[in-house]
């Protein structure tokens, strides 16, 4: 209890060695970084597409489910599907992806 008050007042993390072993074996895990990832073998379907131009106008997930006629939710998990495909994290990022290796069709990239 001490150690861990002292590490406090140093402003140091206290962890369990057990989070400490399985920190360490994440970290040592091959990453999908974007040096890593193919982006050869993914396409993004018809859906996903649509959902990345309403993203590229910058609208909400609720607009681009009221556009799609599909719910909020739906919106997300397809995003959540994309940035899988693409190793990103954010809407921006997938966009950026997207149109680099040309996974959009024309009339989207507009």
């Amino acid at each position: 209890m001490i150690t861990a008050i002292r590490c406090g007042i140093r402003e140091e993390a206290v962890i369990s060695f057990q989070l400490l072993k399985q920190l360490r074996r994440v970290e040592s895990e091959p990453s999908t970084n974007e040096a890593e990832h193919n982006l050869g073998d993914i396409t993004l379907s018809s859906k996903e597409q649509e959902i990345l131009a309403g993203v590229s106008k910058g609208l909400t997930n609720k607009v681009i489910a009221t556009d799609l006629s599909m719910s909020q939710r739906t919106i997300e998990y397809h995003l959540t599907k994309i940035f899988s495909k693409l190793g990103v994290s954010s809407r921006t990022e997938a966009l950026f992806k997207a149109k680099e290796f040309g996974l959009l069709s024309p009339q989207i990239v507009e």
